[in-house]
């Protein structure tokens, strides 16, 4: 749908008609449907306790669109939110895609998706509505299931109902210890003790391992690691103050994908349209 169209409300949606789920999580449940003739993507709270987190979620989209960042908001009436339908579904499905390209194609892709990912963050660490940090990404599965894979092979942010602003000081992803490698070692913290606070330098650390899963997809993924070794190890660094920022990945990643010759260039419209 255009980004000039004005937003749907409550008479529009209501001719919205419902073709299948496609989704279903804590907050909301999410169907594919069809508007016009336009395919949309449908979420509806699905736990009446969690409607802040729902509602945060439509403020955070109506405060960060339009944006080649974010997914593409299409409308909302009360506890029902409309955006943009994305095929390809959420970004759990681009390591697949990835090895779909083949050849050097797929490491070409892998790093369009590394540098997608790192200039979204990029985005919403610097938001026209503050320093923004992904909350919902304690593992893997979850912070690929947070984001949108495009037709043409970038991430669009989609699931921003925990997105504290960390601009005033330190944020605190809930009150549940955070355990486990993936999270940033600030993150982590036990029973009885006063959980820490950290900014958006907690996402940069998760950067890294995000793109490696995206890179060991690809036929030469292991030399294109070593080739981002540095820099990921940076991202790794305890002392959060000494982790590179998500901009300073998207240069990064820039220069890698400089190094590829022309003839190694893959275009959108090699992207496999099968997924």
């Amino acid at each position: 749908m255009s980004a000039c169209t004005p937003l749907l409300g409550c008479p529009e949606l209501a001719e919205v008609e419902i073709l299948e789920q496609v989704g279903q999580g804590s907050t909301k449940s999410v169907y594919r449907g069809l508007w016009r003739g336009h395919q949309v993507a449908l979420a509806a709270l699905a736990e009446p306790s969690l409607r802040a987190d729902f509602h945060h979620g439509l403020q955070m989209l109506r405060s960060l669109s339009p944006s080649e960042h974010v997914v593409q908001l299409v409308g909302f009436c009360g506890d029902v939110i409309v955006t943009e339908f994305h095929r390809r579904g959420d970004a759990s499905a681009a390591a697949d895609l990835v090895r779909t390209a083949g050849g050097a194609a797929a490491a070409r892709l892998a790093l369009r998706l590394c540098r997608s990912y790192a200039a979204a963050l990029a985005f919403l660490h610097n938001s026209p509505v503050g320093r923004r940090v992904m909350c919902d990404s304690n593992d893997l599965q979850k912070t690929l299931q947070q984001w949108l894979l495009t037709a043409d092979g970038r991430l669009v942010a989609a699931d921003l109902d925990a997105l504290p602003d960390a601009s005033a000081g330190p944020v605190r992803c809930g009150r549940r210890p955070i355990e486990g490698e993936f999270a940033a070692p600030e993150q982590r913290w036990r029973h009885g003790r006063e959980p820490p606070g950290y900014d958006e330098k907690t996402d940069v650390w998760k950067l890294a391992a995000v793109c490696e899963h995206f890179l060991s997809a690809a036929p030469d993924g292991e030399y294109l690691k070593l080739e981002l070794h540095g820099i990921h190890k940076r991202c790794r660094s305890v002392p959060a103050r000494l982790r590179p920022s998500a901009a300073d990945m998207v240069e990064e990643y820039d220069r890698v994908v400089h190094g590829f010759s022309e003839s190694e260039y893959v275009s959108p419209s090699m992207v496999s349209p099968t997924l």
